[in-house]
């Protein structure tokens, strides 16, 4: 695995010595995280006309959509849609999207620009990998 020799050799790790407190002090994301980020960063676009239309048209905030209004209505979060099959339909973008991003705090979803976002963001997955007080 290429990593493990870049540790091994910027860090002089033998070769079955703990890459976590490494990984940790460079700050990288754990290894399905970084799909979790360029999910949010999307839905992030989609809500502000970043994206392209096709999936914009498929993010919609609660107040957006033709549903009762609920006392929550006038939060920032997303309709998440439901779909009959669990395991190919949540997985869909408009679903594994707004889950994701109504998960996330609202210091994080009420960043002003794309790049606050994405800084808040990683904080945010990087204090969740490693157990660290957000």
């Amino acid at each position: 695995m290429i990593s493990n020799k870049i540790y091994s050799m910027i860090h002089q790790l033998l070769r079955y010595d703990r890459v976590t407190p490494i990984v940790e002090d460079l700050h990288w994301l754990q290894p399905l995280e970084p799909i979790d980020f360029k999910l949010a960063v999307l839905t992030y676009q989609c809500l502000h006309g970043l994206a392209p239309q096709y999936l914009s048209c498929h993010i919609q905030h609660g107040t957006d959509s033709s549903h009762c209004r609920l006392q929550s209505s006038s939060s920032l979060r997303l309709v998440i849609h439901h779909t009959h099959l669990a395991t190919i339909g949540d997985g869909a973008f408009p679903v594994a999207g707004s889950h994701l991003y109504n998960s996330l705090p609202d210091d994080v979803t009420s960043a002003m620009t794309l790049v606050i976002f994405q800084k808040c963001l990683k904080t945010y997955l990087f204090c969740q990998s490693y157990n660290i007080d957000y």
